[in-house]
């Protein structure tokens, strides 16, 4: 009996690892998020200031702060591979116009910048200011 209570209890240690692994790969999967995911189409800028990478929601209504999808801070993983490629060749004066798919650290709260990370982007164009 404790033969097979080892073997149980062994095998939900690795099955908690994989699934805390890919809840780690995806901002969708987060165990950090408040709500569910939504687009937003807006402008994506480096700021000085943290968060460092934002984006500007059409209209300027709502300034979304992005942040790293597990440890919810500044990390090389912020922005999908094709942003970085935009926003590289001039970083501070490049903006990356397009539909973000962005997921919430934080619930909506009236004039404070909103953390969330990014899930994927689309429709992308840069512009130097």
């Amino acid at each position: 009996m404790p033969r097979a209570l080892y073997l149980a209890a062994g095998l939900s240690l690795v099955c908690g690892c994989v699934l805390a692994d890919k809840a780690g790969r995806s901002c969708k999967t987060s165990h950090n998020l408040v709500g569910a995911c939504f687009t937003v189409h807006g402008r994506l800028f480096e700021a000085k200031e943290i968060p460092r990478i934002r984006i500007d929601g059409t209209g300027g209504r709502q300034i979304f702060g992005v942040l790293d999808r597990q440890s919810m801070s500044e990390s090389t993983e912020l922005i999908p591979a094709i942003v970085g490629a935009l926003l590289m060749p001039a970083p501070g004066v490049t903006d990356v116009y397009g539909d973000y798919e962005i997921c919430p650290f934080e619930k909506d709260t009236t004039g404070a910048i909103r953390a969330v990370c990014i899930q994927n982007a689309s429709h992308l164009t840069a512009r130097r200011r």
